[in-house]
């Protein structure tokens, strides 16, 4: 008779909201036309990307995008967009609830500043792939930290 080992030890998930950070529980959603563009610096920047979000979609036309935020309403996104994008973008994913935090990226432009500040979802336009990612993983960071549990006990 053969020898046959049954393996009883289930491991269960243990439910806590500190496990994981913000960005692990987020969709990275990437809207750009040139996402080729320096494809090296982009892999590098992707494979840290990783670390922090598991979920990342790219998309190359805001069509797309706007149909695939639509179909995930109960995720919170964080959406890099193209400043080429930004202004025929941003007005047709700013109320969804899902699209959580959105970075512009490309040439930082003085005038687009303005209207900037009437999106307030937009947290801040960026010059490169790599600021994008250090803005990512401050916003991570201070999320672990303000998550940090604290109790009260009372002095008898």
């Amino acid at each position: 008779m053969a020898n046959s080992t049954k393996n009883t030890n289930k491991q269960h998930p243990v439910p806590d909201v500190f496990a994981e950070s913000v960005v692990e529980k987020t969709q990275l959603v990437w809207v750009n036309s040139t996402i080729a563009e320096n494809e090296s610096d982009f892999r590098h920047i992707l494979k840290e990307l990783y670390k922090l979000i598991r979920r990342v979609s790219f998309f190359e036309q805001i069509d797309q995008c706007v149909r695939f935020l639509a179909d995930v309403p109960n995720e919170k996104a964080i959406v890099v967009v193209s400043n080429a994008f930004g202004q025929d973008m941003i007005p047709q994913i700013h109320s969804m609830i899902q699209v959580d935090t959105i970075y512009l990226l490309g040439d930082i432009q003085a005038p687009s500043e303005q209207w900037i500040k009437e999106w307030p979802k937009i947290k801040g336009q960026y010059s490169s792939v790599t600021s994008v990612f250090e803005a990512i993983q401050r916003v991570n960071k201070q999320y672990n930290q303000n998550s940090i549990p604290i109790s009260f006990m009372p002095i008898m």
